[in-house]
């Protein structure tokens, strides 16, 4: 709390913001959890992680609808090259999203 608060440079404090969230969501708090990663107000080129965190959370949440939409939100967000898009593929076709052949075109 205290790096999303004052750390500096300021990117510090949008990875200190999602990880605050994932740790709440680990504690059990998703509820928490959810207000921790939407309170956030500038993602500095982090909105692909923040979207698939969201997506994460809102599973917990029992929230499939707004999950699904989460994670398509940061497959569009995700950079050519960098994050983890085969994850993002995964949990769509968990939640029934997606067929393998539509993943593997991604």
């Amino acid at each position: 709390q205290y790096v999303m608060d004052n750390g500096r440079p300021a990117g510090i404090k949008v990875v200190a913001r999602e990880r605050l969230a994932r740790l709440q969501l680990d504690q059990g708090l998703a509820e928490e959890a959810l207000l921790t990663i939407n309170g956030a107000k500038e993602l500095a080129g982090y909105e692909a992680r923040f979207a698939e965190t969201r997506g994460d959370i809102l599973v917990t949440l029992g929230r499939k609808d707004e999950a699904i939409a989460a994670y398509q939100e940061a497959l569009e967000k995700l950079e050519e090259g960098l994050g983890d898009r085969a994850m993002l593929v995964l949990k769509l076709e968990a939640l029934g999203v997606m067929e393998t052949d539509e993943a593997t075109a991604i």
